[in-house]
């Protein structure tokens, strides 16, 4: 008997697999990666809200902008100019953990990190 095809979801957005996760794994490679700043961040509020920390509004993790993309951890040490091993030792609060063993980084939050440094 052969397997059914699984059908293409259209974008949804990260609202509409809140009821349904698995549609995530019949978007396109193109709207998942569309979608993944967007549900970094509200991981990131869940696990805050979850771990019962006081919240200031200021203190929340920040909306991702429209122009913000996930970058790996080569293209950080480029811009950073140092090695990608010294990228995954250092915490930085612009990384995006994406699975067991998955971290993106944000190219806005890596702008802000240079700017502030170059502030200093």
């Amino acid at each position: 008997m052969p397997e059914p095809k699984l059908q293409v979801v259209p974008d949804a957005g990260v609202g509409g697999l809140l009821d349904d996760p698995w549609k995530a794994l019949r978007l396109t490679p193109a709207a998942a990666r569309r979608l993944l700043p967007a549900a970094a961040a509200l991981l990131e509020c869940l696990r805050l809200r979850a771990s019962g920390e006081e919240s200031q509004q200021e203190s929340a993790p920040a909306a991702p902008a429209e122009a913000d993309r996930l970058i790996d951890a080569a293209e950080v040490a480029s811009r950073l100019g140092i090695s990608v091993e010294a990228v995954y030792r250092r915490h930085f609060g612009f990384a995006r953990k994406l699975g067991r063993r998955t971290t993106r980084f944000s190219a806005a939050g890596l702008d802000e990190y240079i700017r502030s440094r170059e502030r200093a």
